[in-house]
């Protein structure tokens, strides 16, 4: 049981590292056949509790943490830009945005100023 599941948190980050999204559909299609699909669920909780994954609340995809860091940095690289803008250039909602931002600020890798600008 427990191999099965391992097996699939590799093909759903195999297949997240391919792509950087995975939709409702695409997730439940690297179920395994006689794998009950509570594994599914199981799985994205091992993946989402090491802060590997975001999942998009609005339409439960699935997106890989460092594809979506990596999106925001580069909407940071050429200077200060608003939230709004910046929401803007990423190709994920706001929340997961805001989301990444701040783990960003924590770790000391960026700036939210008082009028919602951002800048490393």
């Amino acid at each position: 049981m427990a191999t099965n599941l391992l097996a699939l948190v590799e093909r759903i980050r195999i297949a997240l590292e391919e792509t950087g999204t995975l939709s409702h559909a695409e997730l439940h299609a690297l179920v395994g056949d006689g794998e009950p699909p509570s594994h599914l669920d199981q799985a994205l909780r091992f993946l989402h509790g090491r802060e590997a994954i975001l999942i998009d609340a609005s339409d439960q995809s699935v997106h890989l943490r460092a594809h979506v860091t990596n999106s925001v940095l580069e909407a940071l690289r050429y200077g200060p830009v608003s939230l709004d803008a910046l929401a803007a250039k990423t190709p994920v909602s706001i929340a997961m945005v805001c989301d990444v931002l701040g783990w960003l600020e924590r770790e000391g890798r960026i700036r939210i100023d008082p009028d919602d600008v951002v800048s490393m």
